[in-house]
């Protein structure tokens, strides 16, 4: 029974202490926050930047210019009666003072040739050109250029023809040189032969004909024929004799006179013999393949040089057998 009484009071103080708070009362503060001091920014050190070093300029040094050693030739080859390049011409340069070819230029489609880094000295030119039909020759036989220069156009071993034209003025050339040359090969109308043949071998028979700008024509002194078996046909070795006192002979033409068969071709060819040895005398040769057949064929060989001047011309014999 003492606990019945207990309860009550209890309860009654906990309603009082509710109502109490209902009705306002305190409310106790709510604690204060405790500031942290943060720690103190570092401070920014400034170095300093290295100076930008000064470009320094140096001039270079002149550039040398460089002094030419060698001089250049140059031209065209044309035919001034037709107004058209002749394409596939050969023109050789020649050491006057050797009378040795030196270079050559196969001239363009538009007729150009090009002789770059020629060394001082002087020099002649020479053109030979090859072709099919007479009809395309702008010369006949023995003829003159319409600048002076002398042309023979022979008959090749394949029976194709060769315009041979030489006799334009020797000229010099120094460091840094250009010389244009243009070779005219229109022929004016000129003599169809001017040296006579004659049967006798093997001294010469006619007095050489200066038909070029200056000095003395070759001399043929003698063929020599030889018959050489050692390739099992015959084949008749042929030996000229000669002697020139400019030493500038050039082209050996040789004209087919007359033979026992038809048929029958010949060749003309380049002298290669040195300047001084064509002065004391000298030999250039030829070679003859009979094809083993019989027959008889006249020849006749002349001598052109560089300046145009035809030598005498000699006939000779030769029996295939």
């Amino acid at each position: 029974m003492a606990n019945h009484g207990r309860l009550p009071v209890m309860a009654g103080l906990i309603l009082a202490l509710l109502v109490a708070n209902a009705c306002g009362a305190p409310t106790p503060p709510p604690p204060t926050a405790t500031s942290t001091p943060l720690p103190p920014t570092p401070t920014a050190t400034l170095t300093p930047l290295p100076p930008t070093p000064t470009a320094t300029w140096t001039p270079l040094p002149p550039t040398a210019t460089p002094i030419p050693t060698t001089g250049t030739i140059e031209g065209r080859v044309w035919r001034s009666d037709t107004a058209e390049p002749v394409a596939g011409a050969v023109v050789s340069l020649t050491d006057a003072a050797t009378n040795q070819d030196v270079a050559e230029s196969t001239a363009d489609a538009q007729g150009h040739y090009l002789f770059a880094e020629v060394k001082p000295g002087t020099y002649s030119l020479a053109v030979t050109w090859t072709f099919k039909d007479q009809a395309d020759s702008p010369c006949q036989g023995v003829d003159m250029t319409r600048d002076g220069w002398f042309v023979i156009v022979g008959v090749q071993a394949d029976g194709g023809l060769l315009l041979v034209a030489t006799g334009g003025e020797p000229f010099a050339i120094s460091a840094g040189d250009l010389r244009q040359q243009d070779i005219d090969l229109s022929c004016q109308a000129g003599p169809a032969a001017t040296a006579k043949p004659s049967t006798a071998v093997p001294e010469p028979t006619a007095t050489p004909t200066a038909l070029g700008q200056a000095g003395a024509a070759p001399v043929i002194d003698a063929v020599e024929l030889r018959d050489d078996t050692s390739g099992g046909s015959l084949v008749i070795l042929q030996y000229f004799k000669f002697h020139d006192p400019d030493g500038d002979a050039y082209w050996l033409h040789i004209e087919l006179v007359r033979a026992t068969v038809g048929g029958l071709e010949v060749a003309d060819g380049t002298i290669r013999v040195p300047s001084q040895q064509q002065k004391q005398g000298a030999t250039t040769t030829g070679r003859w393949n009979c094809g083993g057949d019989t027959y008889e064929v006249t020849l006749r060989a002349t001598i052109l040089d560089r300046a145009g001047n035809m030598s005498n011309a000699v006939e000779y014999t030769m029996n295939c057998h």
